[in-house]
């Protein structure tokens, strides 16, 4: 099969195809990127028509909103080690911030699901303890992180 240029596309190998991994990349930057813009804008106030208010502190929403973004940074730019690692440390620390968070000082009511044969505050504590590990989990693999730096303990990125 050719494409409109002319170009030979081999359908049982597209996956490999750099035209095809560079526009899945793009679509998905993009979209990483607008959602997150959207949950900031929510965050610092934007009301859309349905009314639909946070039922979080604006700095969780706008800290959600901006690892979004750094994920869709991450995505379009695949060969930068150095702004990749940056960016995977923010990550982790608004990850661990926003889990502490929930963990810690958020509404039981707002946890649903787990067990179905257990009481609901059963169920709230154990979501609860999950949240606080879950954040102490990404701040333990965030220092690490630094620890080992951009490059890996020792050895310089490569770019």
């Amino acid at each position: 099969m050719r494409d409109k240029k002319g170009i030979r596309i081999d359908l049982e190998n597209l996956d490999q195809d750099p035209r095809v991994e560079w526009a899945v990349r793009l679509a998905m930057g993009v979209t990483l990127m607008l959602v997150g813009m959207f949950l900031v804008a929510l965050a610092l106030g934007y009301q859309p028509r349905s009314g639909g208010q946070l039922q979080v502190p604006p700095w969780v929403g706008a800290i959600a909103g901006v690892l979004l973004m750094g994920g869709g940074v991450a995505v379009l730019l695949p060969k930068r080690r150095s702004i990749g690692w940056l960016i995977a440390m923010v990550i982790l620390a608004g990850s661990g911030a926003i889990s502490l968070w929930i963990g810690l000082f958020g509404d039981p009511a707002e946890i649903s699901g787990g067990l179905p044969l257990l009481p609901e505050s059963t169920n709230q504590t154990i979501g609860r303890v999950m949240f606080t590990l879950g954040g102490i989990i990404c701040l333990a693999i965030l220092a690490y992180g630094l620890w080992l730096g951009p490059g890996g303990r020792g050895r310089k990125p490569t770019n």
